[in-house]
């Protein structure tokens, strides 16, 4: 018996933070067996392979606060074009590349979803919100500001693309969060996301809220789009990223997780962001990435 098809892309992206190797988690996941592991699950694998920057950039500017923004601007135009488009069968599998990618994937996603008829969800799993905005952001490493951009957040105008389809913050749930500065605390304020942070993900546990969530997702026949940042797990289980942040999720908390998803069979698309090889000499971070990506996905 079959599962259909999973469509994998990569976005080989490392130019949202300082450190250098996310780029190269594409073909690690790749040489790790992805594809093998999606197969024994009944997939067929449509590999697109690695995207290519199709725009060219602004020209270089020296802008501390907003570090390499010309060349993020055209990346996010590639992949929001592309993912707009279609990219065939779902599930989707994108392989980040840093945590930048989501300000390109998640418009994306909502333009094909408006075309689709079809509202959008999106369940957050990552040690930060990245509600920063370019008017906000401390260190001007832009993968702290893709969902201020795709929620529509000020701040953006004059330097990034103009959103065609905002996300809904009442679509939006975000688990494990517990590094968040206060320009993102205040946002989430005014916002109506529903976030989980580490300390209620410990003492309630994922179960309830994910349920929660992914009834509404049901109900209005949603598209479930789970974005997953590897800083989400807790550091010692996943070291391999470039912001590590403790008290992250643990082995129970993870599968608890990926449990209710797979029951649910409501997850269309995945993004995989973070995971940097070149901190990873022993493949224990890939390894435990390859297995919560079979977990999610499995049919």
């Amino acid at each position: 018996m079959t599962a259909g098809t999973c469509t994998i892309l990569g976005i080989p992206v490392e130019i949202g933070a300082r450190r250098v190797g996310c780029a190269l988690a594409p073909d690690a996941l790749r040489a790790a067996g992805l594809a093998a592991s999606l197969k024994a699950q009944g997939y067929q694998i449509e590999d697109l392979g690695n995207m290519v920057c199709q725009d060219q950039p602004g020209p270089a500017v020296s802008d501390p606060y907003r570090r390499d923004w010309p060349l993020v601007v055209a990346w996010i135009k590639t992949i929001t074009a592309q993912i707009r488009r279609g990219v065939g069968n779902w599930p989707l599998l994108i392989l980040g590349g840093d945590h930048v990618i989501a300000a390109g994937t998640l418009p994306g996603l909502a333009q094909h979803c408006q075309q689709a008829g079809q509202p959008m969800f999106v369940l957050w799993l990552d040690a930060h919100p990245d509600m920063h905005t370019l008017e906000t952001t401390r260190s001007g490493n832009l993968h702290g500001v893709p969902m201020g951009y795709a929620l529509g957040q000020p701040g953006f105008d004059g330097f990034f693309p103009k959103l065609a389809t905002p996300l809904l913050p009442e679509n939006v749930l975000m688990l494990g969060t517990r590094s968040i500065d206060p320009e993102e605390q205040q946002a989430l304020a005014q916002s109506h996301i529903t976030v989980i942070d580490s300390v209620g993900l410990r003492t309630q546990g994922p179960t309830a809220a994910l349920s929660a969530f992914l009834q509404k997702v049901r109900a209005a026949n949603g598209h479930l789009h789970v974005s997953l940042d590897v800083d989400f797990l807790d550091p010692t289980l996943a070291p391999a990223v470039g912001t590590p942040v403790a008290d992250g999720a643990n082995l129970q908390q993870v599968r608890e997780i990926t449990q209710v998803l797979q029951a649910s069979g409501l997850v269309r698309s995945l993004e995989v962001a973070e995971l940097n090889p070149l901190l990873d000499p022993g493949g224990e971070t890939t390894r435990l990435v390859l297995e919560t990506i079979g977990q999610i996905l499995h049919p």
